[in-house]
């Protein structure tokens, strides 16, 4: 059982060695993942009506917004070419990638702080013709997503930029496929006690697992957190 542990770890976490073998593995994960995104559409539709559905995904508007701005947008992006460029100086990589870690945490938790208190007024002004009804669940699942998913995401791009930067692709391409798979088991057994409340469940509990999948990351790279902020040419 060791033995076999061991083996699955040290494939999942293997370094690829060539431009092909990474763009391959990346491909059909993504392949995997569409076909997963496609499925718990379907699966969506299936369980809830037009009226329900139009409640869950305009519960997304705000919590996507931030994740496409804050985090696809301004980390990830910039995330591996910074890590590849100073990977030859350790302790300047670690005291870089700390610091933009910290800086992009304080800037979301206070913006999760902010839109917390303001999805009151802002969710009516980003749906209109919505009932009162519809705004109110909007809302209050605005805000699980908000504080439940939001971070867990963050943490785990972070991961994902960290294992593309050393090579490490296997991991960090199943966590997409995780999140997707535990939304759809979320809604097939949850849907009919809990109704919309089910997935969203699973998308605050997909965003946890694609963070902790991804957690043995950090022990196949050389980079140390330091809890610092020092704004370096490097951190610019």
């Amino acid at each position: 059982m060791n033995k076999l542990f061991t083996g699955t770890k040290n494939l999942l976490l293997s370094k690829q060695r060539s431009i092909i073998s990474s763009t391959i593995i990346v491909a059909v994960t993504i392949i995997i993942s569409r076909f997963f995104g496609f499925f718990r559409y379907r699966v969506l539709a299936t369980y809830f009506d037009t009226n329900q559905l139009d409640i869950f995904f305009a519960s997304f508007r705000i919590p996507d917004l931030v994740f496409e701005i804050l985090i696809t947008g301004a980390l990830t992006t910039a995330f591996i070419p910074i890590f590849i460029k100073y990977q030859k100086d350790k302790d300047e990589l670690n005291e870089i990638i700390s610091s933009i870690i910290n800086i992009a945490s304080l800037v979301l938790l206070a913006s999760m702080i902010v839109l917390f208190f303001s999805l009151d007024v802002l969710i009516p002004i980003i749906t209109p013709g919505f009932t009162q009804e519809k705004l109110k669940y909007v809302i209050f699942y605005s805000k699980i997503l908000l504080l439940g998913q939001l971070p867990f995401l963050f943490l785990g791009n972070l991961l994902t930029g960290l294992g593309q930067a050393n090579k490490t692709f296997i991991v960090s391409a199943l966590a997409p496929i995780v999140y997707n798979l535990a939304i759809i088991v979320a809604t097939i057994f949850f849907s009919s006690s809990l109704y919309l409340f089910g997935p969203i469940m699973g998308v605050v509990t997909g965003a946890m697992l694609l963070f902790a999948i991804q957690i043995p990351v950090l022990g196949s790279t050389n980079f140390t957190y330091y809890l610092t902020i020092k704004i370096t040419k490097g951190v610019r």
